[in-house]
């Protein structure tokens, strides 16, 4: 588990990517305050990812319901593929945001599930969703993690060398 110091920086870094990557489709997200009156009953389509460092390994959720999927699909991919398409995507922003904190890391290929009132169930407070609303619909997010006791997050210093969001690489 991330001690209460890390924990509060990747949540930061998690939750400003995720609105980050709608707002890149055009969907507007507010971050439902931790404690807040937004119900997940109505969730029906969740990419699943992995991640790797040296000194973590998790795994994030992304679930949503129908109408931010929709309103963010602008290649019209089907659904199951656009939720692993965006998880992908939330992950390669949440690790571009780590980077200047001293971890790298390495991802898995994302998967997907539909359902109906999809939850994850847990006894662990740590891993209560970041939700956030938009003018249709919700998205969530959970971040489980397991980190070794000597994890290190440097503070950031400077401008990384990291590729920003969209940008096109030619090697």
């Amino acid at each position: 588990m991330l001690k209460a110091e890390h924990r509060a920086i990747v949540r930061e870094q998690l939750s400003d990517s995720c609105i980050r990557l709608f707002e890149a489709y055009g969907v507007t997200l507010v971050a439902d305050p931790p404690g807040g009156a937004a119900e997940l009953d109505d969730l029906s389509m969740v990419g699943v990812i992995g991640f790797t460092s040296n000194h973590m390994r998790g795994t994030m959720v992304l679930a949503a319901t129908d109408a931010p999927l929709t309103a963010s699909n602008r290649v019209m991919a089907p659904a199951r593929d656009w939720i692993a398409e965006l998880s992908n995507q939330l992950l390669g922003r949440f690790k571009n945001r780590l980077i200047p904190f001293g971890v790298e890391l390495q991802m898995s290929t994302p998967l997907s599930l539909r359902g109906s009132q999809l939850r994850l169930v847990t006894t662990e407070r740590a891993l209560e969703p970041d939700i956030f609303m938009s003018p249709n619909g919700k998205v969530a997010v959970w971040l489980d993690v397991e980190a070794s006791p000597d994890l290190v997050l440097a503070a950031p210093v400077g401008v990384s060398d990291v590729a920003s969001e969209g940008d096109t690489l030619l090697f």
